[in-house]
């Protein structure tokens, strides 16, 4: 199971590659060491050779970046802590038919994100903190589990918390 809080120390570059497999690479180029020191693999791949799993926690993405990661046929958990991941870009990612986690902490996503959320059938857990986020348009998400036939979607939990504004001085 992917967490969804780690803290992390990372130094990454921030070109950015139009294809799955360059996408991959460059995670996988980048470790991703924990305040302990410790390594956690960016990727993760099935007995096949296909990936998983996938954190890309604090790389610059383009938005034709999101439209590879969604040929990735056997995705199962995308992390996209602290991105620059948008509302929109998360429209391709409905395409992942195994995609069940997502984490979208200290993302640009905002309310309208949630109808791309929604357009994921299989997610069974979400990761929203430090989001634009309204409670209102979390109500969405609630309305999806009371009302989902328990033959087709799962039962969708999340994590939640809104962005709060800066102190003024």
């Amino acid at each position: 199971m992917v967490r969804c809080t780690v803290c992390l120390l990372v130094v990454l570059g921030v070109n950015t590659v139009a294809s799955a497999e360059g996408i991959v690479a460059r995670a996988e180029a980048n470790a991703l060491r924990r305040a302990d020191g410790t390594v956690t693999p960016r990727v993760v791949r099935d007995q096949d050779g296909q990936v998983t799993r996938l954190l890309l926690t604090d790389m610059k993405l383009a938005p034709e970046d999101l439209e590879e990661i969604a040929s990735l046929e056997q995705l199962r958990a995308l992390v996209l802590f602290r991105t620059n991941v948008t509302d929109r870009d998360l429209e391709p990612l409905r395409r992942c038919a195994k995609l069940d986690h997502l984490n979208l902490t200290s993302t640009e996503v905002t309310d309208k994100a949630i109808d791309s959320i929604l357009k994921m059938e299989k997610l069974k857990s979400l990761c929203l903190g430090d989001v634009n986020i309204s409670a209102d348009a979390m109500e969405k998400l609630k309305e999806r589990n009371r009302s989902r036939d328990r033959s087709d979607a799962p039962y969708l939990r999340w994590g939640y918390s809104q962005r709060k504004e800066p102190a003024e001085k």
